[in-house]
């Protein structure tokens, strides 16, 4: 069975990127991966290495949940839908495990990145996978969704500081 395999962000683009990977999906009648990664970013000599991996582990695993409640308000029904979560770089991960005969992987890029050179997860996807790559463009939603939030952040922000 083919599957689609879609880098899960929590940014605008990565939600539009991930509509359009299930889309395709139950179009295709293909299985669903969703692959979310994270890195520990504490230096290997630092004396906190590797203490906080399980919980960095775990909130990565909720972020790729909270991005299905974004994207789909949960996980799609009668799409077989496969959760992975791994350590290392994006283009890495995803790169590498979207390497069977009939995969295809879908990322999200900025607007603002695409206008100049595909930003690093788009570029080393591109350049390093063995399939299929679709690269789905930010939202015309993205950017104004955007200075919503920071405008409603900073409104917060004020009001706190006057309690």
């Amino acid at each position: 069975m083919s599957r689609v395999i879609v880098g899960v962000g929590d940014s605008a683009h990565g939600l539009h990127a991930m509509v359009w990977a299930i889309a395709e999906a139950r179009r295709l009648g293909a299985e669903l991966h969703a692959v979310r990664t994270w890195r520990d970013r504490a230096s290997a000599s630092s004396p906190v290495f590797g203490l906080y991996r399980p919980m960095l582990q775990a909130a990565a695993a909720c972020q790729l949940h909270d991005a299905f409640d974004g994207a789909a308000g949960g996980l799609p029904a009668g799409l077989h839908v496969a959760l992975v979560v791994e350590e290392g770089s994006a283009a890495q991960v995803l790169a590498s495990y979207a390497s069977r005969d009939g995969d295809l992987l879908v990322v999200g890029q900025s607007r603002r990145r695409w206008r100049v050179l595909p930003g690093g997860t788009v570029k080393g996807c591109l350049r390093n996978a063995q399939c299929p790559v679709v690269v789905v463009p930010a939202s015309q939603l993205a950017r104004p969704m955007k200075r919503l939030m920071r405008g409603l952040r900073r409104d917060i922000s004020e009001l706190e500081s006057v309690s």
